[in-house]
């Protein structure tokens, strides 16, 4: 409602939404969630809004589908009352039952592409009989003009030129002509055959970019409130999975002779904190894609401040699972300490969850929720490979050294050694004969890590980057081929 009505008054929005939803019987209804709404409902609110636009010309694909006789009937009179305001309403309907059919003025019948009748309800009759056809006595006409399209008749021929005869009689019909000049009252067909309603520039937006920001932050935020127990789960897997780290690893990371242990521990660190904040991800589009494409058509908003808004009002629950996640597993695994540290690693916790989360939505935007639950492990195994964890970098072949540089997984397991091994850090503690890393600073050497995060860091912004604009070219082509 605030993307349409932003450029209104508070008193005249609620006065139009109150009077729209009114016209249309959903007024008692207002404050029950659309989860819990009947099939009839929601085809009524859906139409309410797009009238709280006031469109002159709505064009409705099959709005009795899936709606037994009474909900069907429901929506056919709100849509016969919105055309009694002097709209045009035309609506693709599949069998109605002979109720349905006598809420139209007029019928368009099509068989194979061609139009078989054009015109007022009340001529179909006539109009059959000069085709020879003549539809039985308490036969429900709707389905006999489905019969007769669906039949291969010779009386196609006399159909398809009756209506011809009618669309160049209507073309050169001039009686709202004669009855406007005779000062006679007009009606709401005339003024619009008369008066063409203005068309407005497709390339601007009902709302600016702020008002778009505020309506989508708050649309994504209630939400959020609502599937709060979907935060719930993943806070408490974050947590789950953080005190199994601690318990397996546990004082991993203060003791030299277990050092490629800790190696192991803060890879998993990566492979937890993107799978889980991946995989969820994947199903955010698909399920608001048929919605969102529709409203960004509409120009109600932009798709960068969609996917903006989705990605902002996320980050605290993202900051939110890494601090539940890091905190425990950190300190029962005996990692340094240190602020500083900690802080580093909790900022790359924080990078690799919204490069996850970024990159679930470009593959459930780009490929839908089944393919995407196989595409995110496929596409992330070269990834893995190339992460430095299970071949030294030195180790890999030349010609293959390139593909590293694209694996974020490498700067983020890289950046997880700087931070633990690096930065000055002092001898480890040897309890058994011989430890060969007693050194941190020679563990680094061998592995050939040098000790700037910095470049790591950068390397992650600029992953996430370049998934967004991705995210945002991926909507953008849903969009053009959902107008195509």
């Amino acid at each position: 409602m605030e993307l349409q009505l932003c450029l209104v008054m508070s008193s005249v929005k609620s006065m139009t939404v109150e009077s729209v939803t009114k016209q249309l019987g959903i007024y008692d209804i207002l404050n029950t969630k659309c989860s819990r709404l009947s099939g009839g409902e929601r085809k009524r609110l859906t139409i309410a809004c797009e009238l709280l636009t006031d469109p002159p010309i709505m064009l409705l694909d099959e709005p009795t589908s899936g709606l037994d006789t009474v909900s069907s009937l429901s929506v056919v009179r709100a849509l016969q009352t919105v055309a009694r305001t002097g709209r045009i309403v035309a609506c693709v309907v599949h069998q109605p039952s002979s109720q349905l059919y006598a809420t139209a003025d007029d019928v368009l019948l099509l068989a194979n592409g061609k139009t078989l009748y054009a015109g007022p309800l009340r001529d179909i009759p006539g109009t059959l009989l000069k085709a020879g056809l003549s539809c039985p006595q308490y036969y429900n006409m709707a389905d006999y003009l489905l019969e007769v399209a669906s039949l291969n008749h010779p009386s196609h021929q006399i159909l398809e030129s009756e209506a011809r005869s009618y669309a160049i009689e209507l073309r050169k019909n001039t009686q709202i002509d004669i009855s406007i000049k005779n000062g006679e009252e007009s009606s709401p067909e005339s003024e619009a055959l008369l008066n063409p309603y203005p068309v407005k520039d497709s390339h601007t937006y009902t709302a600016n970019s702020l008002q778009q920001c505020k309506a989508l932050l708050w649309r994504c935020f209630i939400g959020a409130v609502r599937d709060v127990h979907i935060t719930q789960i993943r806070l408490a897997t974050h947590l789950v999975v953080a005190l199994l780290l601690g318990a397996l690893y546990n004082k991993a990371g203060l003791e030299a002779h277990r050092i490629i242990s800790n190696t192991g521990c803060l890879f998993f660190f990566l492979l937890f904190l993107f799978f889980s904040n991946a995989m969820p991800t994947i199903h955010t589009f698909p399920s608001e894609s048929t919605v969102v494409l529709q409203q960004h058509m509409n120009r109600w908003y932009s798709l960068v401040l969609y996917c903006g808004s989705k990605i902002i009002v996320d980050l605290p629950i993202q900051l939110l699972c890494s601090t539940v996640f890091l905190i425990p597993a950190w300190y029962l695994t005996s990692q340094p300490t240190d602020l500083f540290r900690v802080g580093m690693a909790w900022t790359i916790c924080v990078l690799m969850t919204i490069l996850a989360q970024t990159f679930g939505l470009v593959v459930g935007a780009a490929y839908g929720m089944k393919l995407g639950l196989f595409i995110i492990p496929a596409a992330n195994i070269p990834m893995l490979m190339f992460s430095e964890f299970f071949i030294p970098y030195k180790e890999i072949p030349s010609y293959l050294q390139p593909l590293c540089v694209i694996s974020y997984f490498r700067y983020g397991f890289n950046a997880f050694l700087k931070i633990v091994y690096g930065y000055g850090r002092e001898k480890l503690p040897c309890h058994v004969v011989f430890c060969m890393f007693k050194n941190p600073a020679k563990y680094l050497e061998y592995l050939g890590i040098s000790d700037n995060v910095t470049y790591d860091f950068l390397a992650l912004v600029i992953w996430i980057i370049v998934l967004q604009i991705t995210l945002v070219f991926v909507l953008m082509f849903k969009a053009y081929n959902a107008c195509r």
